[in-house]
């Protein structure tokens, strides 16, 4: 089953984290509203069956490592690029 990854739509840069994502994993991507931690573009998926979000994806960096996070890859823990970018405030939380 395909992952899913909701993609704030509000969010400066966006469509770059779109397109990686649409083009390089099967996941099923849902736009949401802001999820009031924008510092760039801001994406949530389930790892570990708990909802985490990450924000600032806006380097190439990021987005490479939250293509290979939903298309499966790591070792159960986070890359270092996203571990950086995880927003505490919003983990475990449903998107608005």
């Amino acid at each position: 089953m395909a992952p899913t990854v909701f993609l704030c739509k509000e969010c400066e840069g966006h469509r770059r984290v779109w397109c990686a994502l649409d083009q390089e994993t099967r996941a099923t991507i849902v736009k949401v509203g802001c999820q009031k931690v924008c510092h760039g573009p801001v994406a949530g998926l389930k790892v570990d069956g708990r909802l985490e979000w990450f924000e600032e994806l806006d380097s190439s960096k990021a987005v490479d490592a939250l293509v290979k996070l939903v298309n499966g890859g790591g070792d159960g823990k986070l890359p270092p690029p996203l571990a950086k970018r995880r927003s505490p405030k919003r983990s475990g939380r449903r998107p608005r």
